[in-house]
């Protein structure tokens, strides 16, 4: 989300971000790839909103088995809404943004 600085120019659809992941004992670069913006429910917890939806794309070969999607609500500075994460079994993890309270002087 920091990586927008609020701007919605930034990372149109099919632009490619390279990001230092780091786990345990090493650090990746992963790839990830704007699918562009749509109004969406998405987020079930905010209604139809517009989000900005970005897909990891695979480095590795175990990689193809894996998902990773990220759904930024523009409306709220780009803050993740929704965090899926699927591994190479088929085993779903998913964040959602379950409520957001107001800033008055938040950036739009």
């Amino acid at each position: 989300a920091s990586l927008l600085a609020g701007n919605d120019q930034i990372d149109e659809k099919g632009t490619v971000r390279e990001i230092p992941i780091a786990n345990l004992d090493t650090v990746e670069t992963w790839r990830f790839q704007s699918q562009g913006e749509e109004l969406s429910d998405a987020v079930s917890t905010l209604g139809p909103t517009v989000l900005r939806h970005y897909k990891r794309l695979p480095v590795k070969e175990m990689d193809h088995k894996r998902r990773n999607d990220i759904w930024l609500v523009k409306d709220f500075g780009w803050i993740p809404g929704r965090v899926r994460l699927e591994n190479e079994k088929g085993r779903t993890f998913e964040l959602f943004l379950k409520q957001v309270d107001p800033i008055a002087d938040l950036p739009k």
